[in-house]
């Protein structure tokens, strides 16, 4: 979404420069005012920066354990033309691998897991 036209081109620059990193409009906006205010200390939009950054950690942790179990399920397909799907019966049952995604929480040891996990995804699979 694109800052309204009331905006100069340099505010309308930083805001794009802050979304582009991961900032909500909100969050790109307080940012802008933090930078328009010659009192200003560094200490809020630092503070804004490093919880930037731990959100940016979860989400790429989310990601990846996405990355991952998709990987698995399309492993797990045949892909041929049996009606068995593994990535189709992982969306439809409940308590399913998408949902054990929070209960396992980083899946990125889905591969070496051997504490059940794996053979967990795998049952529900077949």
């Amino acid at each position: 979404m694109a800052p309204p036209l009331n905006v100069d081109t340099a505010s309308q620059n930083f805001i794009v420069q802050a979304r582009a990193i991961g900032f909500n409009d909100s969050q790109a906006r307080e940012l802008l005012g933090l930078y328009q205010d010659g009192m200003r200390s560094s200490q809020q939009a630092k503070s804004m920066a490093k919880a930037h950054i731990e959100w940016v950690k979860q989400k790429t942790q989310e990601l990846h354990s996405t990355l991952v179990l998709l990987e698995y399920l399309v492993s797990a397909c045949h892909g041929d033309g049996r009606p068995g799907c593994p990535i189709l019966k992982a969306f439809a049952v409940q308590g399913s691998p998408v949902a054990d995604l929070q209960e396992i929480g980083s899946v990125t040891n889905l591969h070496t897991a051997s504490n059940g996990s794996t053979a967990l995804l795998r049952a529900r699979l077949v």
